[in-house]
């Protein structure tokens, strides 16, 4: 009987373990633009800080840009390519960053979320 509660316990065990969390930095853009305000600056600045404190650990970049005529995936990616540039003149080995735009999307009910770029760091 004590063989099989013992095993019981470590699968409960393992059943509640979390993943790690994967800390989030979100970079915000104005309208059509793919430049650093101040305010993006220092979000870029707590990311590599972030990363800094996970050296083992990538950082994946994703710009965003809503769907319509001025904004296209081209933008998205440039957001996401600023950012990684900022990341590594923060001092982030550029071999631990991976960038990409996403298709646009239609945010209408939040529209701030198409001017972003999600820095993420972890698996």
């Amino acid at each position: 009987m004590r063989r099989l509660v013992a095993p019981a316990f470590a699968m409960a065990a393992c059943a509640t373990r979390q993943a790690p969390e994967v800390p989030n930095f979100v970079v915000f853009f104005t309208d059509l633009s793919a430049q650093l305000d101040d305010s993006a600056k220092q979000t870029v600045i707590q990311a590599a800080h972030g990363a800094a404190d996970r050296p083992d650990a990538g950082v994946t970049v994703v710009g965003y840009a809503a769907a319509n005529p001025g904004a296209s995936r081209a933008l998205a990616l440039a957001r996401a390519r600023v950012v990684t540039d900022a990341l590594r003149d923060a001092g982030l080995d550029p071999g631990r960053i991976r960038a990409h735009g996403k298709d646009p999307v239609e945010y209408a009910l939040d529209p701030v979320q198409a001017r972003r770029v999600v820095a993420s760091i972890g698996p």
